[in-house]
């Protein structure tokens, strides 16, 4: 495969895209948030962000984009229970984004960690119901772990706990917990992109691709449309 090409693959309801470097996952990664960041919609929308090496670079080239359209919110599929100060904090890391185009703080709708984690996972499922009530998510960023995880959802029970809400605590046998949305969440976003790039997640893309119910991420996207993930792996 040429550097710049791209592989194209539907599998089950995934589009498959394949890059042949992380610069061209990156350079299309910015035109698909830098249109989305610009539509204009007669209704307050959303675009959900994910944290990660990947997504962290991304966002730093459109902090030079124009100000974001009227009615444009940004949202964090999940966060580390953890202080803003902390390095591991998405949203903290994501910020610089949301004020360099413009958006007032409600616009930008996170986890609040100072409060206690099932608290704050209470807390951003109110933030987030309230929001639909009114509101959509066009687009939505995830990463895929190298264990085949989506969000904070490490498990089936972390899944099966998220029933009926749409954000949920999530405890890990080793600190910090997290606050993840849920599927409840994810089914409605209109559309679901996966940016995954590193030699370490060739395996799981390739077993998503090829067994998607053997990693939870697979499990919780299968029956959902317009999922697709973008790799450089």
């Amino acid at each position: 495969m040429a550097c710049c090409g791209i592989y194209n693959e539907h599998t089950h309801m995934v589009t498959f895209r394949e890059f042949g470097s992380r610069r061209d996952l990156e350079d299309h990664a910015v035109e698909l948030l830098a249109e989305a960041i610009g539509e204009a919609s007669g209704v307050p929308r959303a675009i959900m962000l994910t944290g990660g090496k990947t997504p962290l670079a991304v966002y730093a080239r459109l902090t030079r984009q124009r100000p974001a359209a009227d009615g444009l919110h940004l949202m964090i599929s999940d966060e580390r229970h953890v202080p803003e100060s902390s390095p591991d904090h998405n949203a903290a890391k994501i910020r610089p984004l949301a004020e360099a185009l413009g958006l007032p703080p409600e616009r930008f709708l996170c986890v609040e960690t100072r409060h206690e984690l099932d608290d704050a996972a209470r807390r951003y499922d109110a933030a987030l119901q309230s929001f639909l009530q009114r509101g959509r998510i066009s687009l939505g960023i995830l990463g895929l772990g190298a264990d085949g995880h989506l969000a904070s959802l490490f498990t089936d029970e972390d899944v099966q706990r998220g029933a009926g809400q749409l954000a949920v605590a999530v405890r890990r046998a080793l600190p910090p917990h997290r606050v993840s949305v849920t599927p409840a969440l994810l089914c409605l976003v209109e559309r679901l992109v996966f940016w995954v790039a590193g030699a370490d997640k060739s395996d799981v893309v390739r077993q998503w691709r090829d067994r998607p119910d053997a990693i939870v991420a697979g499990r919780v996207v299968k029956d959902l449309p317009h999922v697709e993930c973008w790799s450089c792996v």
